[in-house]
């Protein structure tokens, strides 16, 4: 460490979560005894107004050059303090948090001893690193004003409408022949009871009349090259390929409804038939039925898709209503493996003459031509039930394209192959590759509310980039010296964001090019390259030496 720096430690007792743990006394007596550290405080909560204006202060007034806070994870709140040294006239890539709550307090509780310990030597860590460092500079890049749509459903609609009406210009593209989605699938809304093809059909006209959106039926997406700000987007429909730019990208390419094959004698039968396949029926007034069964969970909850599709048992309840107004003399009964919560109308069905009954995922309904054998659990008997009419509640699943559009835009899935965001909290409908976002059933299943939702919180995630006009974020990436690069290749190869590319020079010779926009500084690149010429920009080999030298108590 440099004597000539002057180094602040500033530690958290966040309430007593860290408190009843960390011998915070001793780990503040231990901090004043590092080279280059001149000012030590404890606070009751650092990121307080009362806490965060205290260290802004003592920035100035100690003249620190160099800041490390202890307290809870840098996930939440390296931001926050990091803003606060940029108010208070330092870099903020001179700042270190050391997390103390969840690596020390949390893991080592009645272990006081040895928590005060670990407290001790991870700052000891995090003061080397920051006295390593250097300051940097945020990377900045001009953002082409343009949003691409993919999807032409009711989230893409929307967020095409949200973008267009604050002047964006748009691309929706819609790999189908006319928009809506599997909006125009549905009967009426819930529970509302708006007829699903109009309300789908006003939203296309909106879409089609708006000035600022291209609309691009019967086209898929292709090609994606560039970053966030400038990607160049190339698409191709029956009249051609057409290459245009846009800045951010929506992602709202929807779900399928899970086909049950054979499944309870579907296709196998008359009169089987899923809920998405009974909308249709009601929508052109087909059904004529006496008994009526629905089963719900039909290869949803199970082995293969664990989850719960969240739509089908508001469906059911939607349409048993439905068909009990229309038809009161028709017997309706909704065999179930339990209700979530936040379903509404069961007491209504209930009052309407709606029966329902609990099965077993061990003791599977059982079809014999126009009986359904189920094992009560309520009365703990088989039951015979008639039926004319049986509707199976099926999931949503992803998209069969959605592996090709994944690898495309860089994006990952879960374990049920639907798009995941960068963080459920954190960073919500958003991915990992910045300026791209998702909203509806390609996240997750979701009713017409939520995708609508979604829809406006991605659009307006989209329009704080654009409305920038530039993207500003940290230099978390790599860094090459194109001077020292012998054209392996190897980088290129181990790179999954397509971030690094081997080039012809002008002297003929083979080159790494680097697109920082596109890094996401994992290492993969640094940790391959036989020359050296790649380092992490924001961490130097200096500042690790000083963190293991530490570590090791050297």
């Amino acid at each position: 460490m440099r004597h000539n720096q002057r180094i602040g430690v500033f530690l958290c007792r966040c309430g007593s979560e860290i408190a009843d743990h960390v011998d915070l006394a001793k780990v503040e007596k231990e901090m004043r005894k590092l080279a280059g550290v001149t000012c030590v405080k404890t606070a009751l909560y650092h990121c307080s107004r009362k806490g965060l204006q205290q260290l802004k202060e003592a920035i100035r007034k100690e003249k620190l050059d160099r800041v490390v806070v202890a307290g809870c994870t840098p996930r939440t709140h390296e931001g926050l303090f990091q803003q606060v040294c940029e108010a208070a006239g330092l870099n903020r890539y001179l700042f270190e948090m050391v997390n103390l709550r969840e690596q020390c307090a949390r893991v080592h509780r009645n272990q006081n001893e040895k928590a005060t310990s670990k407290a001790i030597a991870l700052l000891r860590m995090g003061v080397a690193k920051v006295s390593a460092g250097q300051a940097h500079d945020s990377l900045k890049a001009e953002i082409e004003p343009t949003a691409l749509v993919i999807g032409g459903g009711i989230s893409g609609m929307t967020a095409a409408v949200a973008l267009a009406n604050r002047g964006v210009k748009v691309k929706l593209v819609e790999k189908e022949s006319r928009l809506g989605g599997m909006l125009r699938s549905l009967h009426r809304l819930y529970p509302s009871g708006v007829e699903a093809d109009s309300y789908a059909e006003d939203q296309a006209d909106t879409v089609r009349n708006n000035s600022n959106i291209g609309l691009l039926l019967d086209t898929h997406l292709t090609k994606l090259e560039g970053h966030v700000g400038g990607y160049q987007v190339t698409v191709e429909n029956p009249k051609g390929s057409e290459t245009f730019s846009g800045g951010v990208i929506i992602v709202a390419t929807g779900g399928q409804v899970f086909v049950p094959h054979k499944m309870y004698r579907y296709r196998l039968q008359r009169g089987i038939v899923t809920q998405l396949e009974f909308e249709d029926m009601m929508k052109r007034g087909e059904v004529v039925a006496r008994n009526v069964v629905m089963i719900q969970c039909v290869g949803s909850r199970v082995e293969e898709r664990p989850y719960c599709a969240r739509i089908c048992c508001p469906t059911a309840i939607k349409n048993a209503i439905a068909l009990k107004q229309r038809f009161l003399r028709t017997r309706v009964t909704i065999l179930h493996r339990g209700f979530p919560e936040y379903v509404e109308g069961l007491d209504q069905a209930q009052d309407l003459g709606v029966s329902f009954i609990e099965y077993r995922l061990d003791k599977l309904p059982q079809v014999r031509r126009n009986i359904l054998k189920v094992w009560d659990q309520t009365i703990e008997m088989e039951a015979e039930i008639p039926f004319d009419l049986l509707i199976l509640a099926t999931p949503l699943v992803p998209r069969l394209e959605v592996e090709e559009l994944s690898k495309m835009l860089k994006i990952p899935r879960d374990e049920n192959d639907f798009l995941v965001e960068s963080h459920v909290k954190l960073r919500p409908k958003e991915f990992v590759p910045n300026g791209i976002f998702i909203a509806g059933c390609a996240h997750w299943p979701a009713t017409v509310g939520e995708s609508i939702t979604q829809a406006y919180g991605a659009a307006a995630r989209a329009y704080a980039l654009i409305e920038k006009g530039y993207l500003e974020r940290e230099p978390v990436v790599a860094a090459l010296n194109e001077a020292f690069c012998r054209g392996c290749g190897s980088c290129e190869e181990v790179c999954e964001y397509s971030a690094i590319k081997l080039e012809q020079s002008d002297d003929g010779l083979k080159v790494s090019k680097l697109n920082q926009f596109l890094c996401t500084g994992c290492g993969s690149c640094v940790s391959v390259c036989p020359s050296g010429a790649l380092k992490l920009a924001f961490l130097s080999d200096r500042q690790m030496q000083a963190v293991l030298k530490q570590a090791a108590g050297i």
